[in-house]
């Protein structure tokens, strides 16, 4: 099971390989192949309104 953890300067994949690639293969068809990494994590945590809890240690 993919598991995605976000933090305001970290996107982190946990899972099996093609999880991952596929994850990240959906992403670049929602947002396009160039989208900077920052556009993402900016992205991420402006549709997480729990955005502002500490991260899981």
């Amino acid at each position: 099971m993919l598991k995605k953890y976000i933090t305001p300067q970290r996107l982190q994949f946990v899972g099996k390989a093609w999880e991952i690639r596929h994850a990240l293969r959906q992403e670049q068809k929602l947002r396009g192949a160039r989208t900077p990494l920052v556009s993402l994590l900016e992205a991420q945590q402006t549709m997480r309104p729990d955005a502002d809890l500490p991260a899981r240690k």
